[in-house]
């Protein structure tokens, strides 16, 4: 079964979903790599197999381009989140290829799995590589899917550009919608940010860095996932 990264906030709001609610993510996935070095050059010709593969055609480029989404429509896929193992790790020795130290994690997978909203106050996890046996925070790549409290179905699944975005969509992205219309900024009153614009926020602070800011508005992956 594949895995799906969130962060913690975006756990949070999937963990709060009723079965059957309904959550949207977009993502910028290898596929989109070239199309993405100039996003405006693209366009989607045609979408194929119930959405599982998408043709991109370009005027400037004079090709087409197959890109095939990393989640199938259909398929159920568990949420990949910080966690908490037992365990301790195990020195391999060192790498020819980097010349440093390699290391396996060793876990034990009848102590169980803790998270940061459940973690009890008596453990202190451990830091740092080491062969003591303990309680080690481990990053959402490694979480395996025996351990997975969430898991969604894949409703949806279809290209777009970032800047589409709706309103609509970017709450059901986990972006809370705004208490009023207007705030107080100082003695001034100011429209509130709407969704759009906050997810906007929140986008630029994973992906800018990755050469995907809201200002380059690349194409994503638009994932509709069932609770």
């Amino acid at each position: 079964m594949k895995g799906i990264i969130f962060m913690g906030w975006k756990v949070k709001y999937i963990g709060n979903l009723k079965p059957g609610g309904l959550v949207l993510t977009r993502r910028v996935e290898a596929g989109l790599k070239e199309i993405n070095q100039c996003p405006d050059a693209w366009y989607l010709v045609a979408a194929f197999d119930d959405n599982t593969l998408f043709r991109f055609g370009s005027n400037k480029y004079d090709k087409d381009i197959m890109v095939k989404p990393r989640y199938r429509v259909g398929e159920t896929v568990y949420v990949k989140e910080v966690h908490y193992l037992y365990g301790y790790w195990l020195d391999m020795g060192i790498s020819l290829l980097t010349g440093n130290h390699e290391w396996v994690f060793i876990e034990y997978e009848k102590m169980g799995v803790y998270f940061p909203d459940n973690l009890p106050s008596d453990i202190k996890p451990m830091k740092g590589h080491s062969h003591k046996e303990g309680w080690y925070k481990r990053s959402p790549l490694f979480l395996p899917a025996w351990a997975a409290r969430y898991h969604v179905v894949v409703e949806d699944a279809r290209p777009e550009k970032l800047q589409d975005i709706t309103n609509e969509d970017a709450i059901l992205e986990g972006i809370e919608p705004p208490e009023h219309a207007f705030v107080m900024i100082g003695s001034c009153v100011d429209a509130a940010i709407s969704p759009k614009e906050e997810f906007a926020e929140v986008w630029n602070e994973i992906n800018s860095k990755r050469g995907y800011g809201w200002d380059k508005n690349p194409w994503v992956i638009r994932y509709a996932l069932r609770k």
